[in-house]
């Protein structure tokens, strides 16, 4: 269900709801009301009975025995109390009175609703579009810096494995080799997010996936304990999709970690669950709000579910 469904949806319920809760408060209100006029008319009809011996007015007639289907109002008469005059008028006429009052009061909100939600549908569609629009430029540069600063690193990689064959074992080069490839793969990771492409799911070993990339992040790893427990689990997704996930969970929890870093693949009801958990710097609680939104999204489109809990430690649960 789109959002501006949803959004249209709520708005006729609440004009409905409230207007069927108004109505029923008029109804009673006019009943009550128009049952006091009633019973004023019948007064006057008795009156004239008792004084001029008339016996029908606007529908109301003296009555001397119960009437099927009358609403019947009795009065004494002041100067024989013992006489008691009855005034009948027919349930029918006074449902048909209400009725009518209500058809007209339904006829007239239902004209205002209909005004009232074209101009609504016509205001909210013209301001879906100008926040598609906003959004689309905004995919647009978003590509368009993404694309330079990839081929930027693309050109860093290549002067970088000329660089290794006449320096093979110098040690600052194997570090920014390092950065290079975590740029490349962060770039990968906002141009798939980007793009929106359909994931193109296979199966996949998650233990030898964490394992590789727990090697990759050694150097995050470096002073810290960390505790691994794998056991061999598939599971069903697009790859690079997955490695993106995976990679930006590990670093976050490595490199936002205090000390402890513990990460667990596991089955809980015949689904395979990740656990990562650390030991958060209180300088970085609460720090991976934008990061996780974003892995969110990838893992959703993947059918994978991503939680949070943060307690005494900082614990990203991934469900397969």
């Amino acid at each position: 269900m789109s959002e501006k469904f949803r959004l249209y949806l709520y708005t006729t319920l609440f004009l409905i709801t409230s207007l069927a809760l108004l109505n029923l408060f008029l109804f009673y209100e006019f009943a009550r009301l128009n049952d006091r006029l009633l019973e004023e008319k019948a007064r006057n009809l008795a009156l004239e009975h008792i004084h001029y011996g008339v016996r029908e007015a606007e529908g109301f007639v003296v009555i001397y025995e119960p009437v099927k289907d009358y609403i019947v109002y009795e009065f004494q008469n002041l100067s024989n109390p013992e006489r008691i005059v009855k005034v009948g008028y027919p349930e029918s006429r006074r449902r048909e009175v209400l009725n009518n009052i209500f058809l007209r009061l339904l006829i007239f909100e239902f004209f205002i609703i209909l005004g009232f939600l074209t101009l609504y549908m016509g205001a909210v569609d013209s301001l879906f579009r100008r926040i598609a629009l906003e959004q689309q430029k905004l995919k647009d540069l978003l590509l368009s810096i993404n694309h330079r600063f990839g081929n930027l690193v693309s050109i860093l990689s290549v002067n970088m494995s000329l660089l290794k064959r006449k320096l093979p074992e110098d040690k600052s080069l194997l570090r920014v080799e390092k950065s290079i490839k975590r740029a490349e793969r962060d770039l990968r990771f906002f141009s798939s997010l980007l793009e929106e492409k359909a994931p193109k799911p296979v199966v996949i070993r998650l233990d030898s996936l964490i394992s590789d990339i727990l090697k990759d992040l050694q150097d995050e790893a470096e002073n810290k304990k960390l505790i691994v427990r794998l056991r061999e689990a598939y599971t069903r997704v697009d790859p690079l999709d997955l490695e993106d996930i995976l990679y930006n969970v590990l670093h976050n929890a490595l490199k936002h970690s205090k000390s402890k870093v513990y990460v667990r693949l596991c089955k809980v009801r015949e689904r395979v669950r990740l656990l990562v958990i650390n030991d958060f710097m209180e300088t970085r609680r609460g720090g991976m709000g934008l990061g996780l939104r974003l892995i969110q999204s990838m893992a959703k489109r993947n059918g994978l579910k991503i939680s949070l809990h943060i307690r005494r430690s900082f614990m990203v649960v991934i469900d397969f």
